[in-house]
């Protein structure tokens, strides 16, 4: 994507995962982005250069849309559609694995950008697959590019445990839970952690979550299991560099961490499928 052919870029995004992905590929250019952003995202894009604009009425006076894909993806693919319409140049980042039609999909029609931007080889070949006969037709550019996010050094560890949540109360499945999930890992695991003589134990919540979430499940664990849990409100990359062991479950931050060189584990989830391809996990729990 050749940005400087263009002359009024406008960013919109909302997730986390996406939003880190498109700041830090951008960040490093002096180029003006007006940006439309809904928290989490809304705390990712910290430079003067990106300037943040209250509504999104007039999308004519831009001629690039970047966006991201959200669980409330209505946000992203009613701008995509009506930019396509208007004839700017869209283009969304995508920052996973999985379901990637669905990603797409609003009334039960597939809203495609002009150009898709896949952050490995994986995401890559995956959408160039699913999405085989826009691309055969020249209607979809595919574009891979490293992600500049995933550029981590490795560095010393403290022998501390980083548990991650990833907010599956949003999907709103009466026996899935974040608490009962974390719960239950502790009930399996602590006398495999205790061994390991853990220092440390942290909890980060994830970007869409309340931080008050998990104070009564953090008493619980003192109580049951009389380990102390300390919420972690370090930006994450920075934790990864002096964490040893991370915890969590169809987690983007489990990557962040094996590319930190953190021993990483993934809670097996019986009612869902993790989406992290193999190589990112040390070892299932």
């Amino acid at each position: 994507m050749n940005l400087n052919k263009f002359c009024k870029k406008l960013i919109i995004a909302k997730d986390a995962g996406a939003a880190n992905m498109i700041f830090h590929y951008l960040k490093s250019q002096k180029d003006t982005y007006y940006c439309y952003l809904k928290n989490p995202a809304n705390k990712i894009f910290k430079q003067k250069n990106f300037i943040k604009i209250k509504n999104i009425k007039n999308l004519k006076k831009y001629d690039l849309l970047i966006t991201g894909t959200s669980v409330e993806k209505n946000l992203e693919l009613k701008s995509i559609n009506e930019a396509n319409k208007l004839g700017i140049y869209t283009v969304t980042f995508l920052d996973h694995w999985t379901n990637y039609k669905k990603r797409f999909l609003m009334k039960k029609k597939i809203i495609l950008p002009k150009e898709i931007i896949a952050f490995d080889s994986t995401s890559f070949f995956l959408s160039k697959k699913i999405f085989s006969e826009q691309f055969i037709k020249k209607s979809l550019v595919l574009s891979k590019v490293n992600n500049p996010y995933f550029d981590i050094g490795k560095s010393k560890k403290k022998n501390d445990l980083l548990i991650l949540s990833s907010n599956y109360d949003i999907l709103g499945k009466k026996n899935i839970n974040d608490k009962k999930i974390l719960y239950n890992f502790f009930k399996k695991n602590y006398i495999f952690f205790q061994k390991k003589k853990i220092n440390n134990y942290f909890l980060k919540n994830h970007p869409s979550e309340n931080k008050k979430k998990f104070t009564s499940l953090i008493k619980k664990v003192k109580k049951e299991f009389n380990i102390d849990i300390k919420i972690a409100d370090k930006d994450l990359k920075k934790m990864t560099k002096t964490i040893k062991h991370v915890v969590g479950y169809n987690s983007m931050a489990l990557v962040i961490a094996k590319l930190s060189g953190c021993i990483t584990y993934e809670i097996r989830i019986k009612q869902l499928k993790s989406d992290i391809p193999n190589n990112y996990i040390k070892t299932y729990v």
